[in-house]
């Protein structure tokens, strides 16, 4: 099975430029608040993976993650980053209230220790409505993606293109993750982490992955809404896509 996303006709009422830049970004990680903070971190070539000290790992066969430091909340995090990425990119109160939020994440962190009389007011959406109504955007239009590792790539792209075709001039997407200990130990059982604590990708040593804290969000919008109020695009979308062949939910076909 294929899904890919192609830039079409749009109604005659309303028709796109096409053209589709990011005009503001915002990040967290072990490394830090700010984009600054997460490329200079990058460049140094200095991991952030350190002990846990979030949870008790004392039984769990790998001890490091890549942690913020504290207790941060994902709501809080998410929230705050889509606030930054709008004040990145100039966006106003007026204009925050008519731009919708996508938001990418594993899922309500809440929920899964909750009284069950608490758990239906739980749940991804409920939860990408309240992070909408904390940063002031739109509380219609609004959608929550849980497709684990493509989540937020698939928000970008369908972002991407809901304003190629000119349906929409503006969506903040967002997405997030924080290290907690129920995802933590499933990992760990799996034996998919790294047992000496590093991660090598491209080594023929590699002992397996970490897990880290992660945030971000952009303000995807047309070229021309950007012009329309003087705000720099700071990357052009110049393409996007997605396939998959239906074989496995998380392996591809030998």
């Amino acid at each position: 099975m294929t899904d890919a996303l192609t830039v079409g006709p749009a109604p005659a009422a309303r028709r796109g430029t096409g053209e589709v830049v990011l005009t503001g970004a915002a990040a967290a990680s072990a490394y830090g608040r700010g984009t600054e903070a997460l490329v200079s971190g990058m460049l140094s070539g200095r991991p952030a993976f350190a002990p846990v000290q979030r949870f008790d790992v004392s039984a769990r066969r790998v001890r490091f993650a890549a942690t913020m430091p504290g207790l941060p909340e994902l709501l809080t995090e998410v929230t705050r980053a889509a606030a930054a990425a709008c004040d990145d990119a100039g966006l106003s109160f007026a204009g925050r209230a008519r731009t919708p939020l996508f938001l990418a994440i594993h899922g309500d962190p809440a929920i899964a220790r909750a009284p069950g009389a608490d758990q239906p007011g739980l749940g991804p959406e409920p939860f990408t409505a309240a992070a909408a109504s904390g940063c002031g955007l739109a509380e219609q239009d609004i959608r929550c993606y849980t497709s684990a590792c493509v989540a937020a790539s698939t928000a970008i792209g369908d972002a991407a293109s809901i304003i190629a075709r000119g349906h929409a001039d503006r969506v903040v997407v967002a997405g997030g993750y924080l290290v907690e200990s129920d995802q933590f130990a499933l990992f760990d059982a799996g034996r998919v982490l790294a047992g000496d604590g590093q991660v090598r990708p491209f080594s023929a040593g590699r002992r397996g992955l970490l897990l880290g804290d992660g945030v971000g969000a952009v303000v995807v919008e047309s070229l021309q809404a950007a012009r329309a109020r003087r705000a720099p695009p700071l990357a052009r979308l110049a393409g996007w896509g997605r396939t998959g062949d239906a074989y496995h939910p998380c392996q591809p076909h030998p």
